[in-house]
């Protein structure tokens, strides 16, 4: 289904005239699994999600269980509108930068607002790995860059699994843009075996002029070495 610099695609999709709204949803196929799901794109904007209930006269709607890509990042959530400015408010949401339908680790969003190529933006949140809940990780609020250009904003850890330091999130923290010429990154690593490290890192750059970084690092290793 195609309408100005929108395109609809499902298994099922039903239009009411009278309202200029428009209602899709997958299917179950043959094997009782949910197939065929709503693909909603208009122009660089792209979403999958299980239901969407859309009105082409207000560009206003409602969506079930959306996945979309901002940025590097990306965003799922529960129940979610769609305003006609693009802004997208959602509740029961996650951030990731794993691309798995189900992503192995991401901030739980309790509420949360997005604006695509610009940012998005939550209320309490907290880190889940593996579907594990981790409460020491807890954040009062989340701030995610949807841009490729330089902005302030949390960098999601990498998971690791290491044979003598456990099971790790590596390499989390905060990115600062300072100025337009300096920056400041703080990172933070944990294992479950103990071991914890930090650092930060400074740069600073102007083309033809000067440039230069300070780091700062400090490790505590708990190191398992029994058979």
């Amino acid at each position: 289904m195609d309408y100005q610099d929108i395109t609809l695609k499902a298994d099922r999709i039903e239009y009411d005239f009278n309202w200029k709204t428009v209602s899709a949803a997958g299917a179950i196929d043959s094997s009782g699994k949910l197939a065929g799901k709503p693909e909603f794109t208009q122009g660089s904007d792209k979403f999958t999600f299980d239901t969407i209930r859309y009105n082409f006269e207000s560009r206003k709607g409602k969506i079930k269980n959306i996945i979309t890509q901002q940025g590097e990042g990306y965003v799922h959530s529960m129940y979610t509108k769609r305003f006609s400015d693009g802004e997208i408010h959602m509740r029961q949401g996650k951030y990731t930068t794993c691309d798995a339908e189900h992503p192995h680790f991401y901030i739980a969003l309790t509420k949360a607002i997005s604006i695509p190529g610009n940012k998005t933006i939550s209320g309490p949140a907290h880190m889940v790995f593996e579907d594990i809940p981790l409460p020491i990780l807890g954040l009062p609020f989340g701030f995610f860059p949807n841009t490729s250009t330089r902005a302030s904003g949390l960098i999601l850890p990498d998971f690791r699994d290491e044979e003598r330091r456990g099971f790790g999130l590596v390499n989390g923290g905060w990115y600062m843009a300072l100025g337009e010429y300096v920056d400041l990154t703080i990172l933070g690593s944990i294992f479950s075996r103990g071991t914890w490290m930090a650092s930060t890192k400074s740069s600073y750059y102007k083309r033809y002029k000067f440039s230069g970084n300070f780091n700062a690092d400090f490790a505590m290793n708990r190191i398992n070495d029994d058979p």
